[in-house]
């Protein structure tokens, strides 16, 4: 365990990711670690914005890659009937498993050929497990913005790899590292997702989707090989709610 979790922080604040061995866990215990670790950030100030040192991402990391999957009562045979059903093989379906103030975890069903695009996670963390199935994963590093070089709804940012995420892997982002990314499903695929600090308008978390626009001049910046354009929800981004029948956390 201490082997992975030094190789985990070598990786920040990069795209960090796992594959545990650790015995297996339960998801109170995932909620547990997410919890903590907000709180001992935000501390006794309240503060809205979370700072995770390497070794608290790498506890949830750990907690989320050793997590049993039965736990959760996700079956891919429900999705696959439900599609059939009601004729609906293009809708994304998202279950709500906990919603706390200090995280939230969900999990997203996508069918064969659906996407989640192109969005943010403001000042968050994000730990993922692909269930079953794969994701075609597209990130970027977003830089500050740079009022004398972009309008407002543009940012300068870095494309990271992209790469495939397949089953029992694990990966996070961070505030700083792969903020903005896209899932992208060529078979029916479940991912577990833990949110923390939540999304939350209220506290400047708020969802903005993305375009790539052309980055037609790179002296404007040195680091930056792309630019991101704000845009509004793609119309074909479906998503539907459904009960979630797993383990509850109270």
């Amino acid at each position: 365990m201490g082997r992975l979790r030094a190789f985990i922080s070598s990786m920040l604040p990069r795209f960090v990711h796992s594959r545990s061995s650790a015995p297996v866990c339960s998801l109170h215990r995932v909620a547990d670690v997410a919890n903590n670790a907000v709180q001992i950030s935000r501390g006794n100030s309240n503060n809205k914005h979370v700072s995770l040192t390497d070794s608290q991402l790498a506890e949830l990391v750990d907690a989320v890659g050793a997590m049993n999957p039965e736990d959760l009562s996700i079956e891919k045979q429900r999705f696959i009937d439900e599609a059939h059903k009601y004729n609906d093989h293009q809708s994304i379906v998202y279950m709500e498993i906990a919603n706390k103030p200090n995280y939230t975890i969900t999990v997203f069903v996508l069918p064969p050929g659906t996407s989640i695009p192109l969005h943010d996670h403001p000042r968050m963390y994000v730990v993922s497990r692909v269930l079953w199935g794969e994701l075609n994963v597209k990130a970027y590093d977003i830089f500050p913005h740079d009022s004398l070089r972009l309008p407002e709804e543009q940012l300068f940012a870095k494309r990271n790899e992209h790469f495939r995420l397949p089953a029992g892997e694990v990966r996070a982002l961070t505030p700083t590292a792969s903020n903005v990314h896209s899932f992208a499903a060529e078979e029916w695929t479940a991912v577990f997702d833990v949110l923390l600090p939540p999304y939350d308008p209220a506290e400047d978390r708020s969802c903005t989707y993305y375009k790539v626009s052309p980055f037609e001049n790179p002296q404007l910046h040195q680091q930056a090989d792309a630019i991101l354009e704000k845009c509004p929800c793609p119309r074909d981004f479906n998503t539907v709610a459904s009960d979630y029948n797993g383990i509850k956390i109270d």
